[in-house]
């Protein structure tokens, strides 16, 4: 399972018809229980795990089948320390196995479905729901239309909707994929934003802290009450978070019971469990979240999902933000009406013609599939080719930029002669160029790209690459490589 928070309605379901025989991994576990429960396997009293991305090296003697559910979350690829993808793991040890692997999904990452396009993978759809359970049906909501607003980002037609599921005492989810009370404080006289002093990011107001908090290094700050640059003393939020939409929901709907369901309400132990467990048992009418609320879990009266503001991940500088905003999209709408009772699903956009929110609302992956793998083949992107990212970091920058300038250079006299006739030389090299999010925890931080259509061309020029890396002066510059890296920030 791609999140924890997933893992606990499962176990659940599996222990029921296979008692003792189930073993569970996941960070959330203590040392001791995590230890525990890898010894049940290693002596054979466990035959099944269910775990997170870490489950994928359960220690079983044979393993026969290996499940990914939501094989397409980007959750699954490990970003730091040793970088693996876990799906692409559990294709490599099913292999090693001779064990079946079943990637599950209802928005297949392309990778995954262009496999089974050209016969690596064998394609098993499901094109229906359970007892043909009809799907949600799917309205957007114009932002751009002022007048339909009451507070930002709530619409009269959502408060109507949520009206209406209190009064027939059915729950609602509301999607938001940003926490804390609003994302940036700003200045209006001049146009200031508090920044984190060690990341190139700003600081989120988070307002039961009372501070101001970087969600990338952790720093804190107590909110100015005037303005560093020209003392002006109008700051105003800018933006929302689900903390913020919370304290309007509670106030609009005081009966109502409300809920919240992101990271800062999870950190504790079973925090994740107790939130779903009260939503299951039917002690919560509205559940407001981050993309932990979107995938997985089956509530089956919840009938009406809203969706806030669907363009927050469309801009993100990464090929994949419209194949990862359909997917959130038509996962969180497929929260609704999974009862005996018809769903609806809201979706709020700035954008309502963009192609990923526009087949998200006719639950059309096909269409967007073909319409954006077209595009993935015309400029050359996965899976048309693969990717290997170096990302160099130091907390000088001049230093960063150096190193990487003279690993650059070294890598280009590893790369093949064209062949006859050619003119491209199998590996094409893109930087140095500063990451997306260029400050990060006070280091700087650049990076080349490699991308070619063979793994084993880059994988032999990377080599000589690295080698060269070992014997010049590093000066003190640290070297990460990301293989097929799902995030460029």
């Amino acid at each position: 399972m791609p999140e924890i928070a997933l893992t606990a309605q499962l176990v659940a379901r599996f222990q029921s018809r296979f008692g003792e025989a189930v073993a569970l991994f996941h960070s959330g576990l203590s040392p001791g229980e995590r230890y525990d429960e890898w010894r049940r396997i290693r002596e054979g009293k466990a035959q099944i795990a269910i775990g997170v991305r870490s489950a994928i090296f359960a220690p079983f003697e044979a393993v026969g089948v290996i499940i990914v559910d939501e094989e397409h979350d980007s959750s699954y690829k490990q970003d730091d320390g040793v970088r693996y993808h876990a799906r692409d793991t559990a294709l490599v040890r099913g292999k090693q196995s001779d064990a079946v692997v079943v990637l599950g999904s209802a928005t297949p990452s392309f990778e995954s479905f262009y496999n089974s396009e050209t016969g690596k993978y064998r394609l098993l759809a499901l094109p229906g729901r359970i007892d043909a359970r009809p799907l949600p049906a799917v309205a957007v909501v114009d932002l751009r239309k002022k007048e339909d607003w009451v507070r930002p980002f709530l619409t009269r037609s959502l408060l109507s909707a949520m009206e209406k599921r209190l009064e027939n005492q059915e729950q609602t989810l509301l999607f938001l994929n940003r926490r804390g009370f609003s994302p940036s404080l700003l200045c209006p006289d001049c146009g200031y934003l508090p920044h984190c002093i060690r990341c190139s990011v700003s600081l989120t107001f988070h307002k039961k802290l009372q501070k101001l908090v970087c969600h990338y290094c952790g720093f804190q700050l107590a909110p100015p009450t005037a303005c560093s640059q020209c003392q002006g003393v109008r700051l105003v939020h800018l933006g929302i978070g689900t903390e913020q939409v919370e304290e309007e929901i509670r106030q609009r709907f005081p009966a109502a019971r409300v809920a919240r369901m992101d990271r800062d309400t999870t950190q504790k132990k079973e925090s994740h469990h107790k939130i779903l467990t009260a939503m299951a048992q039917r002690e919560i009418d509205i559940l407001i979240g981050t993309q932990m609320i979107t995938k997985g879990h089956d509530f089956p009266d919840v009938t009406l999902v809203g969706v806030l503001c669907a363009d927050l991940s469309l801009h993100f500088p990464d090929f994949r933000s419209s194949e990862r905003t359909f997917q959130l999209l038509a996962q969180v709408a497929g929260r609704a009406g999974r009862g005996d009772r018809p769903g609806e699903v809201l979706i709020q956009t700035f954008q309502p013609n963009h192609e990923s929110i526009a087949a998200a609302t006719t639950h059309d992956y096909l269409g967007f599939y073909e319409q954006e793998i077209a595009f993935r083949k015309e400029m050359g992107y996965p899976p048309f080719c693969r990717f290997t990212l170096l990302l160099f970091s130091h907390s000088e920058e001049k230093r960063v930029v150096d190193r990487a300038a003279a690993l650059l250079k070294e890598i280009e006299k590893a790369l093949p002669p064209p062949k006859k006739g050619e003119t491209e030389r199998g590996v094409t090299l893109l930087g140095p160029a500063p990451a997306p999010l260029m400050r990060l925890r006070g280091e700087y931080r650049y990076q080349i790209l490699l991308k070619g259509k063979d793994q084993k061309k880059i994988a032999a020029v990377l080599k000589e690459g690295l080698n060269s890396w070992k014997r010049m002066e590093r000066k003190g510059v640290r070297l990460e490589v990301n293989v097929d890296p799902q995030n460029f920030v």
